[in-house]
């Protein structure tokens, strides 16, 4: 993939970036590698809508503890997927992470539902320079809302508003305009 990210914390998400991620068709796939990319990535009708009209799609919540957090979710029925660990080397180091990566590379619940993260001794947004966008507010919409609160509540995301209605993602920006 190609990814670019970009600091857009606030002091209500005082850790929170931005993460654009799209598929490098330059890629060599070797052969045996036939896995789904994450987040849907491989799903043609999302390509469809992000080709149509770029939007956001997913997002990547962090936990202090990404096992309880698996376990909550276990327990109102819904598979995040096993915790795999990562790291990648930055200008401060190398970055370590433990994130939940289901085998078929699904979002759930349209996305709405987020990917765990839980970060090692140093994250990304320390390394990263301010920008001139602040994350004020995520919001959450889709048809089983009641199940998505619960999820969300699960795994400590009280700050997310939730609302019933088609499935969408909406984060409300400050900008300097």
């Amino acid at each position: 993939t190609h990814n670019r990210l970009f600091k857009i914390a606030s002091p209500q998400f005082p850790l929170a970036y931005f993460e654009i991620i799209a598929i490098n068709p330059a890629a060599v796939i070797p052969k045996r590698a036939q896995v789904p990319r994450w987040f849907d990535m491989d799903d043609p009708a999302l390509q469809a809508a992000v080709a149509k009209e770029p939007r956001l799609v997913h997002f990547v919540a962090n936990t202090p503890e990404i096992q309880a957090a698996r376990h909550a979710l276990k327990a109102l029925g819904i598979d995040r997927g096993p915790a795999v660990h990562a790291s990648r080397h930055s200008r401060r180091g190398v970055l370590q992470w433990q994130i939940t990566v289901r085998e078929d590379g699904q979002r759930l619940f349209d996305g709405c539902l987020p990917t765990l993260i839980e970060w090692g001794p140093h994250h990304p947004t320390a390394a990263m320079p301010g920008s001139a966008l602040a994350l004020q507010s995520l919001t959450l919409q889709h048809p089983q809302a009641t199940l998505l609160q619960a999820a969300c509540q699960a795994i400590g995301l009280d700050e997310v508003l939730i609302s019933a209605g088609a499935a969408r993602l909406s984060a409300q920006l400050a900008t300097p305009g």
